[in-house]
């Protein structure tokens, strides 16, 4: 192996090792905070069903009223 190969290593698992030690310094606030959107995330999802079912069904209902009635 040649001496730029070695040192070419020695820098890429240097670089590995820092960045999972900066990986692993996260704060217990981050890491609250990234659980706190994913539960509002999904509290959210769960609003869009929940008004967007019914107005997507009206949609559909309304599109087949005016065919229905166009054909009379």
């Amino acid at each position: 192996m040649s001496d730029l190969s070695k040192k070419l290593s020695l820098v890429v698992a240097s670089v590995a090792v820092l960045s999972g030690n900066a990986m692993a310094a996260l704060p217990a606030e981050a890491t609250t905070a990234m659980t706190a959107l994913g539960a509002d995330a999904i509290e959210m999802i769960g609003l869009v069903w929940t008004y967007g079912s019914p107005i997507v069904i009206g949609f559909v209902v309304w599109k087949m009223f005016k065919r229905g009635s166009s054909k009379i």
